[in-house]
């Protein structure tokens, strides 16, 4: 397995492709061969920085639709004309992917009918990032929660087929990650939305972009929910909050990993307030 940081010019470069990303890669370039549709699944929060166009590239010839979720945490008011961003929690756009889905399937629909066949049978790729959402989208559009979903990176491990309706087919696939991320601001963001898992860098350095994040585009935000009247930088953020919510050692020492513990899941959750990253 590979699973590390190695020093570059730049920063860190973040090397994590597990094996069974290896193993969940192979099986993807297979399998789309026979896929008349592809779907990458994005997180609206940060649709540059989940796209993983490495996947993409080895993948020829299949039409793609890109689907940004988790529009509820976002603050973009508008998005890329190629890609439809919604929320789960809408269930109206269940009905907006559907129909797109159809739309740029209606070519082969028309000759497949021409030809007698009334219900057509497609098969529909599912890609993306891991914990980006795959497996919820696919129980989104089933209407029922048929594949296991959990908060957390590489719960899916092997491909699976769900049956949408009596036309569509749609293949769960593993969370493929980008072999290597150069860019470190990118990891931060990776982490942040849950693509990443935490522990795989230092917590630390990903907070602290994180809180500059808030800081510089949601300031007030940031002050109001952590019972602030100002904050200079990270550091003096972490004394702040430490003391205002006694989050203290029995030496009197700040309690580092609660504060740790409960800012990333304020930021990755957006409690404070509806972002993107990107």
């Amino acid at each position: 397995m590979k699973n590390n940081q190695q020093k570059t010019k730049e920063g860190l470069n973040i090397n994590w492709f597990p094996g069974h990303m290896k193993k969940g890669t192979d099986e993807i370039v297979k399998t789309s061969k026979y896929a008349d549709l592809i779907i990458e699944v994005l997180d609206a929060r940060a649709l540059v920085s989940s796209d993983n166009s490495e996947l993409l590239n080895v993948i020829n010839n299949k039409p793609i639709l890109k689907v940004g979720l988790k529009s509820d945490y976002c603050d973009l008011k508008s998005y890329p004309e190629d890609i439809i961003v919604g929320s789960i929690k809408d269930y109206k756009f269940r009905n907006v992917i559907i129909n797109k889905i159809n739309s740029m399937l209606q070519n082969r629909i028309d000759h497949y009918r021409k030809k007698g066949l009334i219900n057509p049978k497609f098969c529909i790729l599912v890609l993306g990032l891991p914990n980006i959402g795959k497996s919820s989208l696919i129980n989104f559009l089933k209407a029922k929660n048929t594949l296991i979903v959990k908060n957390m990176p590489g719960v899916t491990r092997n491909q699976s087929t769900v049956t949408i309706n009596n036309t569509l087919s749609l293949i769960d696939t593993p969370g493929i990650l980008v072999k290597n991320i150069s860019d470190i601001s990118t990891a931060y963001k990776l982490v942040l939305i849950n693509c990443i898992r935490k522990e795989i860098l230092t917590l630390e350095p990903v907070l602290e972009f994180g809180f500059n994040h808030f800081q510089k585009n949601h300031y007030q935000e940031l002050l109001k929910y952590y019972g602030l009247t100002s904050v200079s930088d990270y550091h003096d953020f972490i004394l702040q909050v430490c003391n205002k919510n006694k989050w203290y050692l029995s030496n009197n020492q700040l309690d580092i990993n609660r504060f740790e513990t409960q800012v990333f899941n304020d930021f990755s959750q957006c409690k404070i307030c509806k972002t993107h990253f990107d």
